[in-house]
């Protein structure tokens, strides 16, 4: 066990070389940065109700409370991480309520609804997002984070197929395709129950996947976003991507605005651009340039999906 502090929050936590199932309490330092964006999330969103629902330490949820000042109540179906949990609590002065619950269950019974629902399990998200969607309020938000990430990324085509109902290969610019399709995967799943669960803020980030949906009712909204959804296209030979048949099939993906309430402004500028990107390492250059010459030659800016890539409006043949 060991006392850490991240962001403004003191957290005690269990520590191992390569964070696991095996852990008596999961807790992953790499997810630092997601949990910062989370307050910050909050913080502009401001719901009067939130829920941890897969809590583990509680790092998420505490940091809500401690730093976006909201109520949060907890939950974890293992018995030491609602210990810690509570120990967590008293270490910052908050209370709140923990369950130990099985979490459909926890959500079935309690019959609530929450402005704010957190889902971040271990592999897919898919056993709990009925739930979720059904018990996240009306313009509440439920975050998903999918960890899945061979699956979604084309390297295990058949587990895509399973569980996100997409035909994925490997290919330059997956990370943004793996990250749509969770997206196009949550999209469908409301517009079964005739609820628009709207993006409104995702990222790709190390090994997972996170995207903010914002719930509205519907069956005119769900269509909206249904149209949307859409096969890409590409060509390894050309590089091409596009809408157009060519070369591979990838998806459907969500292509809509993914990026529109981020509290990161670089997320919202990459919004402005068609739903892929490209990779400087592909782009046939002699010798590596320096990304501002890439940036100003393609009229392209930055993207987050790996440090050297890259999104324009122009089409590149490579």
């Amino acid at each position: 066990m060991k006392l850490i502090t991240e962001g403004k929050t003191k957290l005690r936590i269990h520590t191992a070389k390569v964070p696991s199932k095996q852990m008596p309490v999961f807790y992953n330092p790499e997810k630092e940065y997601d949990r910062t964006l989370s307050v910050k999330f909050i913080k502009k969103l401001k719901p009067e109700k939130c829920l941890d629902l897969l809590a583990a330490s509680g790092a998420r949820g505490l940091r809500l409370m401690n730093e976006a000042k909201v109520p949060v109540v907890f939950n974890d179906i293992n018995s030491k991480a609602v210990r810690l949990i509570r120990q967590n609590l008293k270490l910052n002065n908050l209370k709140a309520k923990v369950h130990n619950r099985n979490a459909n269950k926890l959500l079935y019974d309690l019959n609530e609804y929450f402005d704010f629902i957190d889902l971040d399990p271990f592999g897919t998200p898919n056993p709990y997002l009925d739930a979720c969607i059904k018990h996240t309020s009306r313009h509440g938000v439920l975050a998903v984070t999918a960890t899945d990430t061979a699956a979604l990324v084309g390297a295990r085509p058949k587990a895509a197929r399973r569980k996100y109902h997409a035909t994925l290969q490997r290919c330059p610019f997956m990370k943004e395709v793996g990250l749509r399709v969770l997206i196009k995967h949550v999209v469908e799943k409301g517009a079964e129950l005739e609820l628009a669960m709207k993006p409104v803020m995702a990222h790709s980030t190390r090994h997972y996947f996170r995207a903010y949906f914002k719930k509205d009712l519907g069956a005119k909204r769900c269509d909206a976003l249904l149209d949307d959804i859409k096969l890409l296209y590409y060509d390894p030979d050309t590089g091409y991507r596009g809408y157009e048949p060519k070369g591979i099939a990838l998806g459907p993906v969500y292509t809509g605005s993914i990026n529109s309430e981020s509290v990161i402004p670089e997320l919202k500028q990459e919004d402005e651009y068609p739903p892929w990107h490209y990779n400087v390492t592909e782009l046939g250059y002699g010798e590596e340039p320096k990304i501002t010459k890439v940036l100003e030659e393609h009229k392209a800016i930055r993207a987050h999906y790996e440090p050297k890539a890259i999104k324009t409006e122009k089409v590149i043949k490579i």
